[in-house]
């Protein structure tokens, strides 16, 4: 346990907390990580010392709030921020978040009976040891996520909860006990009070694990309509006869193929959610899903914008799932366009687009290794300098001005020469493109 010892500023506030004659542990991620052998991210302390005491005795250093109202204090020792929190227990979770009672002055073991679960409930101290009253260390061995004490309890008192069991199953690649399971689906009509913002992270969360299909697939099966409403209908058809049937496993394949890039997983999973809603059968008897990635595209603003993701992500992954079903280019001049338009987010949609290919295993060889073409084309293309955007061209607005344009047609102009240029990069020459532009406002009985 800790055999490579402990940072330097979790060492100083053990023995600050311990050398004013309190007890001292390390409780939470840190020692479930630790038993994993895994690095910890962060380290909490639990203690027996009052807030007030805790605040006195790290005087001398900064503190910051941390929820002083249920007894934590945040401090910085050496440029690290550490938190640390009075024993307590809790009762009447009135606004299903917050506790509407919160009792100091208990024992270890009573603090860690208000956790979720087992393996988030465990503590270790220096001079005690390890504490595992509820068999976290067990439940690490074998592999489950369980509640601390009766779940339905648990969930009652914060439903957001469910989403956190789901979350750490597929953090840490484990399975949801077998009532901890049933009470979840049981309560998980009490999603419907959490905030959209915290649904939200723990969505981000399993987003970014290293195996994203399994903790997604679980929350939109067990809970959909409360975290991406828009995924319920792929949900409902999932396993059915037809390619709509196929749906959600396919984007749930594509998801693990996808890169840790949270945009570009979010964008995969609802890449096919407006399927279901387009789906028709032509005269052939085949099924087809005609306008899915604009309609797509609606759906994911408006449930991103709904779940409070930032303007610029909902309008970037959008983009990307407005795009999905694009075209590739065969020759470089067409790549040139496609980033004209898409910029560096080129790249991203060739991502998804990669992943999608990879969960179709064989039958997507051929579309990887296209992609695998153009995403080299286009590394060539930005190495050669090539003009792809107004800000390269060699002429500019001004330049427009200078030959007479007005208003819009310097717009129309530009663009137009950016076309050529597209086509031919060597063109991208300051004389060539004035005589052209002068020649094009001839022709169209403006400017010059």
């Amino acid at each position: 346990m800790f055999e490579k010892g402990l940072p330097g500023y979790v060492d100083t506030a053990l023995d600050i907390l311990e050398g004013g004659g309190f007890e001292a542990c390390l409780v939470g991620g840190c020692v479930r990580d630790a038993l994993l052998g895994r690095e910890p991210h962060d380290y909490d302390i639990a203690t027996n010392a009052m807030p007030e005491q805790t605040e006195r005795l790290f005087s001398s250093y900064r503190t910051f709030e941390a929820g002083k109202r249920f007894g934590t204090v945040g401090a910085v020792i050496d440029g690290r921020k550490i938190e640390i929190t009075t024993y307590r227990a809790e009762g009447g979770y009135e606004d299903r978040r917050h506790p509407g009672e919160v009792r100091f002055g208990v024992s270890l073991e009573d603090d860690l009976a208000r956790r979720d679960i087992t393996v988030n409930a465990m503590a270790w101290s220096r001079r005690g040891g390890m504490t595992d009253p509820f068999g976290g260390r067990e439940d690490l061995e074998k592999g489950v996520i369980r509640c601390v004490g009766d779940p339905v309890v648990r969930f009652s008192e914060d439903a957001l909860r469910i989403l956190r069991v789901i979350r750490f199953s597929g953090r840490l690649g484990f399975s949801a006990e077998e009532s901890t399971l049933r009470a979840m689906e049981q309560m998980k009509d009490g999603l419907e009070h959490i905030s959209k913002e915290r649904i939200r992270d723990e969505l981000r969360g399993m987003l970014l694990c290293g195996r994203p299909s399994a903790p997604v697939g679980l929350a939109l099966r067990l809970a959909g309509r409360y975290v991406l409403p828009c995924m319920v209908p792929c949900v409902e058809q999932a396993g059915g006869a037809g390619d709509c049937g196929g749906v959600l496993e396919r984007s749930l394949r594509a998801l693990d193929a996808a890169p840790e890039d949270l945009e570009v997983r979010l964008a995969v999973l609802l890449c096919d959610a407006a399927k279901p809603l387009t789906a028709k059968t032509g005269r052939d008897g085949a099924l087809r899903f005609c306008g899915h990635a604009a309609a797509g595209a609606v759906l994911a603003r408006r449930e991103l914008f709904e779940l409070r993701f930032d303007n610029a992500s909902v309008q970037r992954v959008s983009r990307l799932i407005e795009w999905h079903c694009a075209a590739l280019p065969d020759e470089a001049r067409g790549v040139r366009r496609m980033y004209m338009h898409l910029g560096e987010e080129l790249f991203r949609l060739l991502e998804v687009m990669r992943s999608f290919a990879s969960a179709d295993g064989v039958g997507g060889a051929a579309q990887t290794e296209r992609i695998s073409r153009i995403s080299s084309t286009l590394e060539g293309i930005i190495s050669a300098g090539d003009c792809v955007s107004l800000k390269t061209l060699a002429v500019g607005g001004d330049d427009m001005l200078a030959l007479g344009f007005k208003g819009e047609q310097i717009g129309r102009i530009l663009n137009s020469l950016l076309d050529r240029v597209a086509d031919d990069p060597s063109l991208n020459r300051r004389g060539e493109l004035l005589a052209a532009a002068e020649a094009m406002g001839k022709a169209r009985g403006g400017g010059v």
